[in-house]
């Protein structure tokens, strides 16, 4: 007898935080959108099964990244690091910036998936950046990464949603990119 699959199972995307960029090169960049407040500047990518959002105040840099687990990439330091199995929270501090974000894996019924997917598209004509990803079959659903944002005073928030049909699979992510009161950027 063959071992049941689990017909549940959360795609296996990483994410983790750095405190450097990472060359694009090492990605299938789908959307690119650069972004800059008046001390900060960020650059969004969505690429290929996930997305990475890059940002900077002075000498400060973090990036963000949601890629699949079997993605090769340069060995870095991670801030912070972990995946799409469970709903997390993480937060750090890195003077004279902080991060907060929070990232949750859910799977819907056939109807409300659809319902969001469908709400999402709409999205996607005004949303800050988004990309649909092909599929093997024209006729399915194509999965959609979306990236909304709002420029703060202090630095940037996002929402990130990427979509997966063939689970019924909704991944959100929520950052927050902000320098504090005290801090003053050296360089850009």
């Amino acid at each position: 007898m063959e071992p049941r699959r689990d017909q549940r199972q959360t795609a296996s995307l990483r994410f983790r935080v750095i405190a450097t960029s990472i060359h694009p090169e090492w990605f299938t960049v789908k959307a690119h959108r650069r972004i800059e407040g008046s001390t900060w500047r960020a650059d969004l990518r969505i690429v290929e099964g996930g997305h990475l959002v890059c940002w900077r105040f002075g000498p400060i840099m973090l990036t963000e990244l949601l890629v699949p687990e079997d993605l090769p990439l340069p060995e870095l330091p991670s801030l912070c690091c972990g995946s799409t199995r469970h709903a997390a929270t993480y937060e750090f501090q890195r003077r004279p910036a902080q991060y907060h974000a929070h990232l949750e894996a859910e799977h819907l019924d056939d109807e409300t998936f659809e319902h969001i997917q469908t709400e999402l598209t709409l999205d996607a004509k005004r949303a800050g950046i988004a990309a649909h990803h092909r599929t093997v079959n024209r006729l399915e659903t194509s999965p959609l990464s979306l990236l909304q944002f709002e420029t703060l005073p202090s630095g940037l928030a996002v929402q990130a949603y990427h979509t997966l049909p063939d689970q019924n699979l909704i991944i959100r992510a929520q950052s927050l990119f902000e320098f504090l009161p005290s801090g003053s950027p050296t360089g850009r």
